[in-house]
């Protein structure tokens, strides 16, 4: 992990600064490659992920692996996983505004620490709050390459603009898989691959 990435980590133990910190068992800060080109950011923490400390493990972590080993990707090399909010919020609900305003500056401080070449919305929630866009359904979001993560850095006077793209929650694909449908874990699959083609992530062999 890099200095930057283990000074947030240290710096959010314990944190207090929304609701979600009371019914918690661990803070799931997110893992991976501080080099990463690609991260990956879900809406927030799973039952399986608040006991383990970890982002997408269980089921959900299962088929996101699928989708990595096929692209030939490891969740540990040149891949970064983590959350908006990095507590669980109640029955899995999507996080509410002030639970994401008290976190956003996390991630936020991990997407720059990192600086991706692919910001990756894990399930419509994320890639509309990463993309800025106003609750675009994940079909429309899947199929779209000009959305972009914008941030303004005043105090170094930069400003960082990564591409996004919005795939299908893992827990939805794996819905689908038990239903014998795989048609949307297919198109997950070849838009994620189209993209990190096209910005010369991986090659097209």
């Amino acid at each position: 992990m890099s200095d930057n990435l283990l000074y947030l980590q240290q710096k959010i133990a314990g944190c207090e600064k929304c609701r979600l910190h009371r019914k918690r068992e661990n803070i799931v800060f997110g893992e991976g490659d501080p080099h990463a080109e690609i991260m990956f950011v879900g809406e927030g923490p799973g039952q399986r992920e608040d006991w383990k400390g970890r982002p997408f493990v269980g089921w959900s972590g299962d088929i996101l692996k699928r989708i990595l080993v096929r692209l030939n990707l490891d969740r540990f090399r040149g891949v970064y996983i983590t959350n908006v909010v990095k507590c669980r919020p109640p029955d899995n609900r999507d996080p509410i505004p002030d639970e994401i305003a008290a976190c956003s500056p996390y991630l936020h401080a991990q997407i720059y620490s990192i600086q991706p070449k692919l910001l990756v919305g894990v399930g419509r929630f994320a890639a509309n709050l990463l993309a800025g866009t106003e609750d675009e359904p994940m079909g429309a979001l899947l199929d779209r390459d000009d959305l972009m993560y914008r941030r303004d850095i005043p105090r170094k006077g930069i400003r960082i603009e990564i591409p996004v793209l919005g795939i299908y929650h893992p827990a939805y694909l794996g819905r689908q898989l038990r239903e014998g449908n795989r048609d949307k874990l297919r198109e997950t699959f070849n838009s994620l691959r189209g993209r990190l083609i096209k910005l010369s992530i991986i090659s097209e062999k």
